[in-house]
């Protein structure tokens, strides 16, 4: 195998998923065709996925409450059989031979993803995306870890599965939206990890703006994330975080 692909996702964007699914399979078919796909469900996925093109595939239910993509990607790695890991979310499409490149600038000490990203401003069909008839947003990532920005391990991540075990794996006890990709970020960066970006444009499909999990107020697990993380990494609060504290310092204090 040339490598494992995770792809992490809910199945209130299943059509997401069959949509990157189904493109793959056209723009990185000389890849796929000889790697593993595994996919974590964070809920249970019930119907099947076009993955004909891929050389194995495999995918676990996680049942997950809430939004854990820390707990759903250090899963998805310890199932992994290749050194060579692409971490991929259900809503991202990377560019015509960009896997094929990659794989031969992976080695061990260095990570990699792209800082373009075209967010899409409403559903697109398949060929619209493969004749480049896109109406989108730019959404670029940080390439310096910025706190309450994207970055390194937002959307998608290739990296070595050693590289990965030696930062620690992500830390599980962020829950809900935000923090855990600068999070790892960090850590990677502590354990003298490389972030190489490449000047690939990523495809980021429309989906409706909301979080899947049990709790009501999902604002709050990021506020308590976002506490954690500071305190944690010794960061001073952001604005944002501090106003968004203001609204639950009655939980919070």
């Amino acid at each position: 195998m040339k490598a494992s692909f995770i792809i992490r996702f809910h199945t209130e964007r299943i059509d997401n998923l069959i949509q990157i699914l189904r493109i793959m399979s056209v723009w990185h078919e000389d890849v796929i065709k000889d790697s593993e796909l595994i996919t974590v469900c964070q809920d249970t996925l019930t119907t099947s996925l076009p993955v004909s093109h891929w050389g194995t595939h495999r995918n676990f239910n996680l049942d997950l409450d809430e939004m854990r993509l820390p707990q759903v990607t250090n899963f998805g790695v310890d199932q992994t059989t290749c050194d060579k890991i692409f971490l991929l979310d259900s809503d991202r499409i990377l560019p015509k031979g960009y896997f094929a490149d990659v794989l031969n600038q992976m080695k061990e000490g260095v990570q990699i993803s792209i800082f373009r990203s075209k967010k899409l401003d409403s559903p697109h069909s398949d060929e619209q995306i493969i004749n480049d008839e896109l109406q989108f947003t730019w959404d670029d990532h940080t390439t310096s870890n910025d706190l309450t920005t994207k970055g390194m391990w937002s959307g998608n991540t290739a990296f070595i599965k050693s590289d990965f075990i030696r930062s620690g794996k992500m830390d599980e006890g962020f829950f809900g939206y935000g923090w855990e990709d600068t999070d790892m970020c960090l850590a990677t960066q502590k354990a003298g990890i490389e972030s190489i970006y490449r000047e690939e444009t990523e495809i980021h499909l429309w989906h409706p703006r909301m979080t899947y999990g049990t709790t009501k107020d999902q604002n709050k697990l990021f506020v308590d994330s976002g506490i954690r993380f500071c305190k944690k990494w010794n960061k001073p609060l952001p604005q944002i975080l501090r106003q968004a504290m203001l609204d639950y310092r009655g939980d919070i204090l």
